[in-house]
């Protein structure tokens, strides 16, 4: 997805739950 690609403010904010540094250590 694109999201690990390049952290945008809106799947960020939804990933970065936890952690607001990497949304892709989320997944």
């Amino acid at each position: 997805e694109a999201t690990r690609a390049q952290p945008t403010p809106s799947s960020s904010a939804t990933q970065s739950k936890s952690t607001p540094v990497k949304p892709n250590y989320a997944l």
